[in-house]
């Protein structure tokens, strides 16, 4: 019998045994392998349930994620393969050279911002079409706070107080002590695939 002397996965030969091969060496042959997986995966001390799609990603073989795609993460630390979107000089190196030729010199700078949904037309976003990644600066739309106005004329409020005027006239509120205009929001960082 060929019995495989292989350290790892990539060492052991898919042809081996061969058919004429004596069958008391087989348990050799099972021994070879098992030892091979379990020193190619070290580590794994439970069940494995990552999808090949995932496993690929890990191993750099191929990726779930595309060159200019944006993710959400917890952590504030770009990952390999990552850029975070933070308007910073991406670094010129041959494995950037797609996202440069994608967004440009920099990063898309997405601190503190809010992503709309992109619209190529102007049914959706009144400034549409618009390129991805064109930013849209602040604006509160048109609106009144409707409030009660007390006239100083007493005929007025004789009127009023029987049933027959009108207090009621757009006038001005209390100016809000805010700095901004928001939605309630949770604070996550944003990085882009290279």
């Amino acid at each position: 019998m060929t019995v495989e002397n292989a350290q790892y996965i990539a060492g052991l030969n898919p042809n081996w045994p061969l058919g004429e091969d004596f069958i008391y060496e087989g348990d050799d042959q099972i021994r070879i392998t098992k030892k091979a997986i379990q020193q190619s995966f070290p580590n794994i001390d439970g069940p494995v349930t990552a999808t090949p799609a995932e496993l690929n990603e890990l191993a750099g073989v191929g990726s779930v994620w595309t060159t200019g795609d944006i993710k959400m993460a917890v952590y504030d630390s770009a990952q390999n393969g990552w850029i975070r979107c933070d308007g910073a000089v991406i670094p010129v190196l041959p494995e950037n050279n797609a996202l440069i030729a994608l967004v440009g010199a920099n990063a898309p700078d997405l601190r503190g911002a809010f992503v709309r949904g992109w619209s190529d037309d102007a049914l959706v976003d009144p400034d549409g079409p618009r390129a991805p990644l064109s930013a849209q600066g602040e604006m509160i739309g048109p609106h009144t706070h409707p409030g009660r106005v007390w006239s100083l004329d007493c005929s007025a409020c004789e009127a009023f107080k029987s049933g027959g005027g009108s207090s009621t006239a757009d006038a001005e509120t209390e100016e809000n002590t805010g700095i901004e205009n928001r939605p309630g929001n949770i604070a996550l960082a944003y990085f882009i695939k290279t």
